[in-house]
């Protein structure tokens, strides 16, 4: 009987460990790709990205930086400047988390489209992928990242640092982003053999990172 439950109880300490690795991968890519990753290891040489591609050969990505951001962190000390970035993007983060669980309702889908790839200094970029990209889907998505936008820049201008100790002379208003979007063909993967990361390349990224260049502060421009 001890025997068993030792048995039991390792069994279960594994199970554990198991569902926390698998909510680490779905943090890091999305769930369809996490299930990959976790079923096969990537290969190494050329064909090194095929079992992670993805059916979606469209998508809609959201890019945006805050404005000014060189000039507001040499202001602050850089214990101050990843404060600011960490309160920022958790801000982003549950905004994000937010909509993937009102699409998935919505959709009565398990596995929503839209994920956040990636955070580059004062980056923030999410994808959606179209798995189905009909003339509906675009358009669905492209309201979905602009609903998503507003609540994000919404969030960001309403920002102080009464919100975070040890953050001195930021008011609300003071930081604010900028976002450019588009809707074109990608290449989707994961990356690396050490500390993998899940990419989207392609003429969408380019194009939203072009619209970003050129929006204007607390706006969304768009490239369909």
């Amino acid at each position: 009987a001890i025997r068993h439950r030792t048995i039991w109880q390792i069994e279960q300490r594994y199970k554990e460990k198991h569902k926390d690795l698998c909510r680490i991968l779905y943090d890091l890519m999305p769930s369809s790709t996490a299930r990959k990753f976790i079923l096969g290891r990537q290969l190494e040489g050329p064909d090194a990205l095929l079992w992670a591609k993805e059916e979606a050969s469209n998508a809609v990505i959201l890019t945006s930086d805050l404005v000014h951001f060189t000039q507001l962190s040499q202001q602050l000390t850089p214990r101050q400047v990843m404060l600011l970035l960490h309160r920022l993007w958790c801000i982003t983060d549950q905004l994000v988390m937010k909509f993937q669980e009102e699409g998935k309702r919505r959709n009565h889908c398990p596995d929503s489209p839209i994920f956040k790839m990636d955070t580059i200094g004062d980056a923030y970029i999410v994808v959606k992928l179209l798995l189905e990209p009909s003339h509906s889907a675009k358009v669905d998505a492209l309201k979905d990242m602009k609903i998503l936008a507003t609540q994000i820049i919404r969030s960001v201008q309403t920002f102080s640092d009464e919100e975070v100790p040890g953050l001195l002379g930021i008011d609300p208003g003071q930081v604010n982003m900028r976002m450019g979007c588009a809707l074109d063909e990608v290449v989707a993967g994961v990356i690396g053999l050490m500390q993998p990361r899940y990419h989207v390349y392609g003429k969408a990224l380019d194009k939203a990172f072009d619209m970003e260049s050129q929006s204007e502060p607390g706006c969304l421009l768009f490239c369909e």
